[in-house]
């Protein structure tokens, strides 16, 4: 009996789906959108997050003034999720279809911590109906952009102002910065069936950028954390490591594929590595693809630097 029910807490947290069996008839029901973190968002060095969030807010702005209409998504009419589909799909970054989708990408931030370029999302908590961009944020002022049945259009508000600050529910991050130089890193949490690439990493196809990625034989992968690119890490493996560690086994991951580092820290730390030094770098970082083991294994490090 208590295998069986772990079992099915394992089912339900991994699928977000319930089976019920009632008089020999199965019904599943879904879970509510998670409202607090859930994977992974793309993480980006500063300066690189600050652009791509630019990039999404001007493609949303080009849209100033469409009409708004339910289930729309071109420059003739549009509604609220398909706005933000466009503006982020525009700038390289496969964003859900709809906001009951949406909200279950990024991590969830506190409304009093919200930035540029967070997604904010209105209605229930049961059912979430409508979802806007942060444009600016500071203390008790949140100018947002969205298609608004309200408005007619895609217009800026100021949430404080609007009806729509009663019926505020969440937020999510969905480009993360990394302040201590990081990498671009797309999770795909499987909530959709397109192929998921963010900057090439993470699934799909790579540029061509006429890179081969450098490869490694058997027991010879190098790095003071080999072992990341190799085989799935556990929990119990991590939970002991300094966060400076755990940034280096996580950057080695994408210095093992050649990448060029953006950054300054991350850029001088590998240069001074004789393993990094010989091998060959990529004029484009799109061509790197990782691995599934690498994939979940930066994940699971990402969860413990977060912690």
């Amino acid at each position: 009996m208590y295998t069986s029910i772990q079992s099915f807490l394992l089912f339900f947290f991994r699928t977000g789906v319930i089976l019920l069996m009632l008089n020999g008839i199965t019904a599943v029901m879904a879970r509510p959108y998670p409202i607090q973190p859930s994977e992974s968002s793309p993480e980006l060095p500063p300066d690189e997050a600050s652009d791509l969030i630019d990039r999404i807010i001007e493609n949303a702005e080009s849209y100033m003034g469409v009409r708004y209409c339910y289930g729309g998504t071109s420059r003739s009419c549009t509604d609220c999720s398909g706005l933000l589909m466009n503006a982020f799909r525009q700038a390289g970054y496969p964003l859900l279809r709809t906001s009951r989708q949406q909200v279950t990408q990024g991590r969830y931030i506190d409304r009093n911590a919200l930035k540029r370029g967070d997604l904010v999302f209105f209605g229930t908590k049961a059912y979430i109906s409508h979802v806007a961009i942060v444009v600016e944020s500071r203390r008790n002022y949140t100018k947002i952009l969205h298609a608004s049945s309200g408005n007619g259009k895609v217009a800026y508000d100021v949430l404080e102002r609007h009806s729509l600050n009663r019926k505020y529910v969440t937020a999510r991050r969905i480009i993360e910065t990394d302040d201590d130089g990081g990498i671009p890193i797309y999770v795909d949490n499987g909530e959709s069936d397109h192929t998921h690439t963010f900057n090439g990493i993470g699934g799909g196809k790579a540029c061509s950028c006429g890179f081969d990625m450098p490869s490694f034989e058997a027991g010879k992968v190098p790095g003071q954390y080999p072992y990341a690119s190799e085989r799935l890490l556990s929990a119990s493996e991590l939970r002991n490591m300094s966060n400076r560690d755990l940034k280096i086994m996580r950057n080695e991951i994408f210095a093992r594929k050649g990448y060029r580092f953006q950054t300054m820290a991350m850029r001088n730390y590998f240069r001074s590595l004789d393993w990094y030094q010989k091998i060959p770098k990529t004029h484009c970082n799109k061509s790197i693809v990782l691995s599934g083991v690498e994939k979940q294994n930066l994940v699971l490090i990402r969860s413990f630097e977060d912690g």
